[in-house]
């Protein structure tokens, strides 16, 4: 193979490295927003469910509606939990291109609700 045929697979693949950070990090970003706003839904949803619940001896339906929105609450609480799984996924994807490529890691951004502090990877 020679030097220009090299020099251009080199630049292909420089050019993929740079597409492929821009996509991962852009994704964590929506997907850690996506996760922040599902969270809160599910947090009020929660709340709602709850209020409605002790309102059901005054009219029986609200036993339905109370159900319905508990479970939607429960809905977004697993969807939440699954786009952050997703955003620091994207972060791992990031830092193992950065590292190929010899540039500084980035710190994830989606916090480790179980140490209550932001990790890095």
């Amino acid at each position: 193979m020679n030097e220009e045929t090299k020099k251009e697979i080199e630049q292909i693949v420089n050019e993929t490295y740079l597409d492929d950070v821009k996509c991962t990090i852009c994704g964590r970003k929506y997907l850690k927003i996506s996760a922040d706003s599902l969270e809160v839904i599910s947090e009020v949803t929660r709340g709602v469910s709850i209020v409605l619940a002790f309102l059901v001896p005054l009219w029986e339906p609200l036993s339905y509606v109370s159900g319905s929105i508990g479970t939607c609450g429960m809905v977004s609480r697993g969807l939440s939990s699954f786009t952050m799984k997703e955003s620091k996924e994207r972060t791992t994807e990031s830092n193992l291109i950065l590292e190929k490529i010899n540039a500084q890691k980035i710190v994830d951004i989606a916090i480790d609700s179980a140490e209550g502090r932001n990790q890095e990877i």
